[in-house]
């Protein structure tokens, strides 16, 4: 995945430091970035489905309903707020919302940055709340 000095260097190094409005910047780098209408299929969920796409079912409980079947199951966020361990670990919406986005499709874009070498022309979408 990589050589000792890309580990030694860090997520810095990487992806870069986030942004501190992080439900606005996860949403960016989601709805608007050059990839976020790209289609891409998940292995996890055997689906095709967009950044974009995923973020509107997370955020929207409506269309989360809508898109859950078969091993999908999308959860409100609020209904996630009010769980046991959510509520005892203190968890913002925001980090809940990560959550949420990881365990679903998305977990195969956010792996691969972590794992491919990136493009340098400035076009890679590093998921890093910028």
């Amino acid at each position: 995945y990589g050589k000792m000095a890309d580990f030694n260097a860090g997520l810095l190094a990487k992806i870069g430091l986030p942004d501190h409005r992080l439900w606005e910047a996860m949403e960016r780098e989601h709805c608007t970035r050059p990839d976020s209408k790209d289609p891409f299929e998940s292995k996890n969920y055997v689906l095709k489905t967009t950044p974009e796409a995923e973020w509107i079912a997370v955020t929207n409980e409506e269309v989360g309903k809508a898109v859950s079947g078969g091993l999908r199951r999308v959860k409100s966020i609020a209904d996630l707020r009010k769980h046991s361990r959510a509520e005892e670990a203190g968890l913002l919406d925001q980090e809940i919302l990560a959550l949420v986005l990881y365990t679903g499709p998305m977990y195969e874009k956010y792996n691969k940055v972590l794992r491919d070498p990136l493009p340098t022309d400035g076009t890679a979408n590093k998921y890093n709340t910028y």
